[in-house]
């Protein structure tokens, strides 16, 4: 006589019971991932961190922080979350170079032009108003007039006349690239890819420095006046 095996088989009720349990642990785990994943408390619409990881400039506005990034103008409020500047508020989805408070408003320098904050929407140049289609790369506001560094030269705007005047390669630039602005009460220093050059409030006069001149290299990035 053929005895059979006394112990259980694994299609019995243990069986069943331990795949069950192994199921609810493994969607368990799975729930818990999911929640370690995702932010907690975070409303929509807004970013716990900004979603790029190249931000060119930044500037503190009141209890905001406003980033120039690749992605466009983010601005984290005191709440400590990212909210990005709406395009249906004029908001530029290009590239943000550099951001100026300066005059009043709010300006950002983008790959394609000067944009500004007026009334609650963001307003943008346009070859129409004398400002050429360029990209935007510095500010400086001397109190007076905003400089502008852009890739066709510098840019002066005046408030009060509400015009735009243009600096180029015929009035003294040693390139039409240029891309950092500093100054004082006498003068003006921009910054070029082919070296420095100052302007001279009093003699009306642009004046160049490259190489020759003790500079290491030609092109000049960033400018800082003691």
């Amino acid at each position: 006589m053929t005895s059979s095996p006394t112990g259980p088989r694994s299609g019995g009720p243990l069986g069943l019971a331990r795949a069950g349990s192994s199921l609810l642990v493994l969607l368990l785990f799975l729930q818990l991932s999911a929640a370690l994943r995702a932010p907690c408390d975070v409303p929509v619409g807004v970013l716990p961190t900004l979603p790029t990881d190249r931000a060119h400039c930044l500037l503190v506005s009141g209890d905001s922080l406003l980033a120039g990034t690749d992605s466009g103008l983010f601005v984290r409020d005191r709440d400590g979350f990212w909210r990005a500047a709406s395009p249906l508020d004029g908001a530029p989805v290009e590239a943000v170079h550099s951001i100026c408070r300066a005059a009043g408003r709010t300006w950002l320098g983008t790959a394609t032009g000067v944009y500004w904050l007026e009334g609650g929407s963001w307003r943008r140049t346009h070859p129409d108003s004398g400002f050429p289609f360029c990209a935007v790369y510095d500010f400086h506001f001397d109190g007076q007039r905003l400089w502008i560094a852009t890739s066709s030269g510098i840019a002066v705007y005046d408030p009060d006349m509400d015009s735009w005047a243009f600096r180029t390669l015929s009035d003294g630039l040693p390139s039409g690239l240029v891309r950092c602005l500093a100054g004082d009460e006498r003068e003006i220093w921009a910054g070029t890819s082919a070296g420095l050059v100052i302007y001279h409030r009093v003699l009306d006069s642009w004046v160049s420095m490259g190489t020759g001149d003790g500079l290491r290299s030609g092109d000049v990035r960033d400018i800082v006046l003691r």
